[in-house]
């Protein structure tokens, strides 16, 4: 990629990136916490800003919805950072949430984006390999809009569940209750602009499975529920 072009995918990622934080927990007030909640800004330091190949930059005037009581109840930390590995680039999105309120539910990609002009071209689960022998279900979406197209990966964990639809979630959240525990919940989410979803899927999964790799322990068990 030349660097003009390359200048162009940074500008239309990191500026034009839409509904990138569609977030929240999904939580019930029952039981104790496995994982204390983090205070604002923990996301920024836990998170190493060289992933293998990858290094950080700069969001940008990156687009999030407005400040409010609710949202200051929803999200208890929310990162967003470009990182780039000299040929692509790709946006992450966390947002941790610890509300201890079974009425507040996580917000998921295949409804923000369609309340951000877009549309979902495409929706299909994942398996991304973790090193201990586990897998986490994600979600891969081709997203479009009137001016381009973002391919999305994302995942979802509430403890150690990594539902897939809304109402996978609340089952999620129904078998921590019942066994005594308050979940913690984070959702993870990593974008790109392409318009060939077979080259940004293994791109995707590529930026997952280093940020997965080389996350401290602690960032980690954000990540997957293990540690």
């Amino acid at each position: 990629m030349n660097r003009a072009g390359n200048h162009a995918s940074r500008r239309d990622v990191l500026v034009g990136s839409v509904g990138l934080l569609c977030a929240g927990a999904s939580v019930l007030a029952t039981g104790e916490k496995d994982v204390d909640a983090l205070p604002r800004g923990a996301l920024k330091n836990a998170f190493p800003h060289v992933l293998g190949e990858w290094r950080a930059v700069p969001a940008g005037n990156v687009v999030l919805p407005p400040q409010s009581k609710l949202s200051d109840q929803l999200y208890n930390d929310v990162m967003v950072r470009g990182y780039e590995n000299g040929d692509a680039m790709v946006v992450l999105l966390l947002a941790y949430g610890a509300v201890q309120n079974k009425s507040m539910q996580m917000h998921r990609p295949e409804g923000c984006y369609p309340a951000s002009g877009f549309g979902i071209l495409s929706s299909q689960v994942v398996q991304l390999p973790l090193a201990d022998g586990h897998d986490i279900n994600a979600k891969f979406l081709v997203t479009e809009s009137n001016v381009r197209k973002e391919q999305v990966l994302y995942w979802s964990r509430v403890g150690n569940h990594f539902p897939t639809s809304l109402l996978s979630q609340r089952w999620a959240v129904l078998q921590e209750s019942l066994a005594g525990r308050s979940p913690d919940g984070i959702l993870v989410r990593t974008s790109t602009i392409a318009n060939r979803p077979q080259a940004a899927l293994p791109l995707l999964r590529s930026f997952a499975d280093a940020m997965i790799a080389h996350a401290p322990t602690t960032a980690r068990r954000l990540l997957t529920g293990r540690t």
